[in-house]
């Protein structure tokens, strides 16, 4: 047989296959070379896990709503409620630091995206623009066009060349965030039945001011967080929405998929494990949920638990399929294995009453900074020895879909 006329392989006649093997190798961002060696042997063991707050003491409640790491130890904390200014965690050293303008508005950022040199986008949520926060210079700066509607977007995800998306929560698009350029763009569309025209509203924009007179949680607080899979791809995470989102920032068009859930609060950020899928951290929700945003599928997987209050809030990769989820109302971390399908509560059990954390980042050897959120200090966890390693993350790495991600 000739070599024109050759059968194809089993991978070319398999658009799954190859559609993921295209992911894993055309897009820099998903790259497994990005985390290569980062987590040692990554053999995880629950008796070896140490938890240590740390950083100057902060009484206030809903502070910081998830966290960017830029290196060398470094972690900014994205004001939220309370906080006025950015915080820079540092976690070598054992500090906390406020630093930037003073801004407040009520629930003003959810998460923020990395977008390389100390360079922090901060997603406004009741703020009315995007703000730059520059954690090297220590300086904050707003830009994008001013708007004044609510609980607008909830988490952003870095697309490279600058830019970011931001994940709509009460908003019915996503928005294009070219950070370089100060420019912010609208695009895609969500399906009817999620459009914010539920929320009425009275806007006085003489005064700049905004009062609500009607309000259907349908249209709200959509979805909580994403994830970038590749070639220019964001799953977005389902909060009162009923599945996940697939937005594709190329073709600016946006895609439902997965199986139809109607709960509300039911997950708070997602995590890049490999292969186009994504874990969705439980918020209410009992169980996990791997999105398979290649073969457009939805699986519940690991201990059922009784429908809780808020438990989980954010979480980070570690490697081997594995995430840990950051505490907000649960007594404890938690480990999801993606792999094997089981979750396990781990480190010693909280009684502080109230919401904890709110995200997390990876910082490497090993070690985790959750973000406090009604917390007085920031929380490092250490996963012990089965995680060191002197790898460090590089610029790279800190850009890519594996990390920085709420």
């Amino acid at each position: 047989m000739s070599g024109n006329n050759k059968e194809l392989s089993k991978h070319d006649q398999d658009p799954e296959k190859k559609e993921r093997a295209a992911f894993a190798d055309s897009d820099a961002l998903t790259a497994r070379e990005c985390i290569s060696n980062v987590f040692g042997p990554g053999e995880f063991k629950a008796e070896n896990v140490t938890c240590s707050s740390f950083g100057a003491s902060d009484g206030a409640d809903s502070k910081y709503f998830g966290g960017v790491y830029i290196g060398d130890g470094k972690v900014v904390a994205i004001p939220h409620v309370e906080a006025m200014q950015p915080m820079l965690i540092d976690a070598i050293a054992k500090t906390t630091a406020l630093f930037g303008e003073s801004y407040y508005e009520f629930g003003s950022y959810c998460g923020g995206a990395y977008i390389g040199n100390g360079k922090v986008v901060a997603i406004p949520s009741c703020a009315r623009q995007f703000m730059l926060i520059d954690a090297r210079a220590k300086t904050t700066a707003l830009f994008g066009e001013w708007d004044i509607l609510l609980s607008r977007y909830a988490g952003g995800v870095y697309i490279g060349d600058g830019k970011a998306v931001a994940i709509p929560s009460d908003a019915d698009q996503p928005m294009l965030i070219d950070a370089r350029a100060k420019t912010t763009t609208l695009f895609g569309e969500i399906d009817a039945r999620a459009k914010t025209t539920a929320l009425l509203r009275e806007i006085d924009a003489v005064a700049k001011s905004i009062s609500l007179f009607a309000y259907d949680d349908r249209a709200s607080q959509k979805f909580c967080g994403g994830v970038y899979i590749g070639d220019g791809k964001i799953v977005a995470i389902p909060s009162h929405f009923d599945q996940p989102m697939l937005i594709d920032a190329k073709a600016k068009t946006t895609t439902l998929f997965g199986e139809r859930d109607e709960a509300r609060y039911k997950y708070r950020g997602g995590v890049y494990i490999g292969d186009g899928k994504v874990v969705a951290i439980p918020y209410n929700a009992e169980q996990p949920m791997l999105i398979d945003a290649i073969a457009k599928t939805t699986t519940l997987f690991g201990e059922k638990k009784d429908p809780a209050y808020f438990e989980y809030s954010g979480g980070v990769y570690i490697g081997n399929g594995k995430v840990v989820a950051i505490p907000l109302h649960a007594k404890q971390p938690m480990l999801i294995d993606a792999r094997a399908k089981t979750t396990t509560l781990f480190g010693e059990r909280s009684n502080e009453p109230g919401a904890k954390y709110c995200g997390g980042v990876y910082i490497g050897d090993g070690k985790i900074v959750a973000i406090p959120y009604d917390a007085k200090q920031p929380l490092l966890i250490d996963l012990g020895p089965g995680f060191r390693s002197s790898t460090p993350l590089n610029e790279q790495a800190l850009l890519s879909a594996w990390f920085n991600k709420f």
